[in-house]
């Protein structure tokens, strides 16, 4: 129901009884959903860029 009342097409489900067991959704987003997740998409692809350029995350303090 929620995909539905997001706008979402082609809503399937598939629940496979194996070990371990999963749930899948699947759907096209439509609307604001779209626009969020191609955001999002955008944000990743830049992050992965940023880690390849720089070998490591600066910003992420190393434990040791």
């Amino acid at each position: 129901m929620l995909f539905e009342e997001l706008g979402c097409t082609g809503v399937e489900f598939e629940h496979l009884e194996v070990i371990p067991a999963s749930n899948t959704f699947s759907f096209t987003p439509k609307g604001k959903l779209e626009e969020y997740l191609l955001y999002a998409v955008v944000l990743r692809g830049n992050l992965a860029r940023r880690y390849e350029e720089w070998g490591s995350m600066p910003f992420v303090k190393q434990v040791k």
